[in-house]
């Protein structure tokens, strides 16, 4: 059963900006390194948590445009 979670787009981009500086990378190095295949456990996580966040923000993680309005996730 999967739980619903109220957060706000600007949480999301605080969350997305914290995963990356967590791993010391950039989304580009991230994404390059992931369709290399050469991600660490923990690295892959973090793309997959960073590219579920670009799908609730509608983005491809090159822009994302940030408004005070909510989103419903599943966590």
């Amino acid at each position: 059963m999967s739980t619903m979670v109220r957060t706000t787009p600007r949480a999301l981009m605080e969350r997305r900006r914290r995963l990356l500086a967590d791993i010391h990378m950039g989304y580009e190095e991230l994404r390059t390194r992931a369709f290399t295949y050469s991600l660490t456990t923990e690295e892959l996580a973090v793309w997959h948590a960073v590219q579920d966040i670009d799908r609730l923000l509608n983005c491809d993680g090159w822009y994302i445009r940030v408004e005070d309005r909510d989103l419903y996730a599943v966590a």
